[in-house]
């Protein structure tokens, strides 16, 4: 008799599942289709946002760009004055689409463009944070930041382009890398998940993984650039379907509250929150264990980032340890799902060890 397919379990259990996902295109060099896209939906009029050198290498990817009116002010955690300054410039240039350009601050300022004005919203992502493929983002409102979940929010067409993520700094390439898998982490133990999700995730797991790794000595290696980006694009799909668990949680009031860099604090967590939350998620692990290949994931994913060269503590991010209770507090509030119950002391552990950089060791799970 043969032996039942791994995960089969997993079908036991009933689900449901709607997916509203963005065109995409993806190759190399296809962010010179940009024009053709915008005039498909009937974009006359597109606004380009990002940071000044988004701006400048969309505008050499795509010559046609250089007529596009744009806004150069991108800045992380998508602080609402700033929102508000491009949402002037945007009316005054009577747009009627937007594109945004870069990593996870451009995305996320264009998203909070096209929520409060309900314009289509097309996205060349630059890194591998994964942000162009959901329908929320998060705004920085004094020391808080709040999550906006809202349809407006989805882009119409994501173009994914090799070609414009070669000049990346390897350590931007190894955070928004992190980032991205900590996507389909999350994706495997969300409450809401299921076996088709888990399997995209997984996928995208062990091919960012791979990435990583190659990059980390090879960063102009093309083929691994096209993979790391598909791999952060399923992570992302899966995401954009699931609820949100406790990395996201603490990377989102870490961010909000200490004003710390969004990716390399998802970086600094993800080992951290794995290792916590293994016991009490063995299907997730199991499938980590295929991707990562390895029998200890939390331990291989710092290794990845550490090997990357990424910070390794949330005290090299500048955060204090008489942050940490305050933190945990925060998470306690109003807690996402998360397979581990969550309490006080739990939290405060988790977050001392990711504060001093505790390596883990072979008995982590």
């Amino acid at each position: 008799m043969s032996e039942p397919l791994p995960f089969l379990s997993a079908l036991e259990r009933p689900f449901s599942l709607s997916l509203r996902l963005p065109r995409v295109l993806f190759g190399d060099g296809c962010a010179r289709e940009l024009p053709q896209e915008l005039e498909r939906l009937g974009a006359t009029r597109p606004f380009l946002v990002g940071t000044s050198r988004g701006v400048a290498a969309l505008r050499q990817a795509c010559p046609e760009a250089n007529s596009y009116p744009a806004f150069a002010g991108a800045r992380m955690h998508v602080p609402v004055e700033i929102t508000e300054q491009a949402l002037v410039a945007l009316r005054q240039a009577k747009a009627n689409a937007i594109v945004a350009y870069g990593g996870g601050s451009a995305i996320g300022l264009g998203k909070a463009l096209a929520w409060r004005t309900g314009l289509p919203l097309l996205v060349v992502p630059t890194n591998y944070s994964g942000s162009e493929m959901t329908d929320f983002y998060g705004e920085k409102m004094g020391d808080s930041k709040r999550a906006v979940r809202d349809d407006r929010v989805l882009a119409k067409v994501v173009i994914y382009d090799q070609g414009e993520t070669v000049g990346m700094p390897m350590s931007v390439t190894m955070t928004s890398g992190l980032n991205a898998l900590a996507h389909g982490v999350e994706t495997l133990y969300a409450v809401d998940g299921n076996p088709l999700l888990a399997t995209i995730a997984e996928t995208g797991i062990a091919h960012l993984a791979d990435a990583l790794d190659v990059l980390s000595r090879s960063p102009t290696d093309r083929t691994r650039r096209a993979g790391a980006l598909f791999g952060s694009w399923l992570c992302a799909i899966g995401l954009s379907a699931v609820s949100m668990g406790l990395h996201h949680k603490l990377a989102h009031i870490i961010g909000g509250a200490l004003d710390l860099p969004h990716a390399e604090t998802h970086a600094v967590l993800l080992p951290y929150v794995v290792d916590f939350n293994a016991p009490a998620a063995l299907c997730a692990v199991q499938r980590l264990k295929r991707a990562l290949i390895s029998d200890s994931p939390a331990l291989r994913l710092q290794q990845l980032g550490w090997a990357g060269g990424t910070r390794r503590s949330l005290a090299a991010l500048g955060m204090g340890v008489a942050d940490i209770p305050r933190i945990a507090a925060l998470a306690l509030e109003a807690p996402y799902p998360n397979p581990t119950p969550l309490d006080s002391e739990g939290l405060v552990r988790l977050l001392t060890r990711a504060w001093r950089g505790v390596p883990l060791d072979n008995a982590s799970h």
